[in-house]
């Protein structure tokens, strides 16, 4: 929805006829509204679209404009639209994610501080999850500068088209910036961090431009080398990532629990109460948001079908069990010589 809503948008840049033209951007701005109405951090590729096809091509001043221009009238539109839609919906449903994402900020200049400390920062270091500031202005300036040596011409047109592609940036993050909620994690980075490596790749363009000692064939090839050996990277650090965040921690985690069944007495066990873990009681020291290196039994609807599948793993009845849990500073409510399953123990493995 949002690659084809863009290229509507600036198909309808060069469209004479008037009904032609709003009608794709109708077309154009219904599709960016459906994408809304299912997740709106996806459908923020919508600014990463147009920075490739606004953006990279070599074009006047003028058109680059103005096909911004009309992006920005159709994502104005579909926002509004989508904002009262929302509104609609927690008038009848009520603020099921929480009002901090069914509020609007008024908090502009902490907004921005946040949007620089944390997305911002998290995006410019790539692939890392550690990320460090001095990384992400390394990257924030080999990418403006080189941006500047990619656009080319006059100082007034870099400095022009350079304005319109820092404005995008905050437009791919623009949901998580209006709401009161601030949680930077990164499933809602997609866009911000698709668009900056497709900055950064622009600004590698850009400075091979200056060396005019390489021959063009010779440039296009090291561009080529560069995004393939980037892809391969990349995918050795998500398998990272996977395996060290993932799958080994919880499978620790999950052998623990299995340990722990194995000591009672299943046969006679009708109640068993479940004392969680706190956030950063994993295996791993490094926990990000609620994604990377959490303890999944630490989320309230984790510790029922995690126990009843290890049960049945075991070889127990679990349809006749009943799973009671508790946070760490609620254990005390637990009755007297109730069978209990305490995680806290859970970090020993690191």
């Amino acid at each position: 929805a949002a690659g084809i809503s863009s290229f509507l948008v600036m198909q309808s840049t060069g469209d004479a006829k008037v009904f032609v033209k709003l009608g794709r951007l109708a077309l154009a701005c219904s599709l960016l509204l459906v994408g809304m109405m299912v997740h709106q951090n996806e459908v923020m590729f919508f600014w990463v679209f147009v920075a490739i096809l606004a953006l990279s091509p070599r074009e006047r001043e003028s058109v680059v404009v103005r096909k911004v221009s009309y992006c920005l009238l159709v994502g104005a539109v579909a926002c509004i639209v989508e904002f009262f839609i929302m509104k609609l919906g927690v008038a009848v449903y009520g603020a099921v994610a929480g009002s901090g994402r069914a509020g609007v900020t008024h908090d502009v200049f902490g907004k921005i501080s946040w949007f620089v400390k944390e997305p911002l920062l998290n995006a410019l270091n790539m692939n890392s999850i550690e990320p460090t500031g001095w990384f992400a202005v390394a990257t924030g300036i080999f990418i403006v500068v080189g941006l500047f040596f990619y656009f080319g011409g006059s100082l007034r047109y870099r400095l022009t088209m350079l304005g319109m592609a820092l404005m995008l940036v905050p437009l791919s993050y623009l949901p998580n910036l209006v709401v009161v909620e601030s949680w930077a994690s990164y499933r809602t980075l997609v866009a911000l961090s698709a668009l900056l490596a497709f900055y950064a790749f622009l600004a590698l363009q850009g400075y091979l431009q200056v060396l005019r000692t390489f021959s063009p064939q010779f440039r296009q090839r090291m561009l080529l080398g560069v995004v393939v050996c980037w892809a391969i990277f990349s995918g050795f650090i998500a398998t990272r990532n996977l395996v060290r965040y993932f799958v080994e921690p919880q499978a620790i985690e999950y052998h623990l629990l299995k340990g722990q069944l194995r000591k009672i007495d299943l046969a006679t066990v009708q109640t068993i109460y479940f004392i969680r873990p706190n956030w950063y009681d994993g295996v791993t020291s490094v926990v990000r948001y609620d994604e990377f290196g959490l303890p999944s039994s630490c989320q309230p609807w984790v510790p029922e079908p995690m126990v009843k599948c290890a049960v049945r793993e075991i070889g127990g009845d679990a349809n006749r069990i009943t799973v009671v849990h508790f946070s760490q500073d609620e254990a005390g409510k637990i009755p007297p010589g109730a069978v209990v399953i305490d995680m806290k123990s859970l970090k020993q493995f690191r």
